[in-house]
């Protein structure tokens, strides 16, 4: 299990608790130091005092679980806009929506794809582009984002 599955592990259910879904994480090493990014959601949006209040309750386990063993900074926030996918699921409740999506390995010669999303179903995604309509691993895809 990759250190940001484990983090994703410990931080759905700890989120859940505090009222909010846990829309998305990220690892990343920037200058020798790990930035953990977690994405929270909920229905009325995510104020700054959500952000604190999740940040201390994920700090505090991640301290107690050790789940990661090097200095790390703890960064909380909303989605936003664009609205970035890393979930099927979430691919899933968008369905019939404009996505722009980086890919890791070129596809048809392109690396980013806009379009449609058509359906999300077994790892896979479906985008319409230009009329033609694209099947593209989850595995492939680089980030993605709902357009406006």
């Amino acid at each position: 299990m990759t250190i940001q599955e484990k983090i994703e592990k410990l931080a759905g259910p700890i989120l859940e608790r505090l009222g909010y879904k846990l829309w998305g994480c990220q690892c990343i090493i920037h200058q020798k130091q790990r930035l953990i990014r977690i994405f929270i959601d909920k229905a009325e949006g995510i104020s700054l005092t959500d952000c604190e209040q999740a940040s201390h309750a994920l700090s505090a386990a991640l301290d107690v679980d050790d789940v990661i063993s090097e200095h790390y900074r703890l960064e909380i926030s909303s989605p936003g806009i664009p609205r970035p996918l890393f979930y099927l699921w979430q691919y899933q409740e968008n369905i019939g929506n404009l996505v722009h999506i980086k890919l890791l390995r070129a596809f048809n010669g392109q690396r980013w794809i806009h379009g449609t999303l058509i359906s999300a179903i077994d790892g896979m995604i479906v985008v319409t582009v230009a009329n033609e309509q694209h099947q593209i691993e989850l595995t492939n895809v680089s980030k993605a984002h709902l357009e406006g």
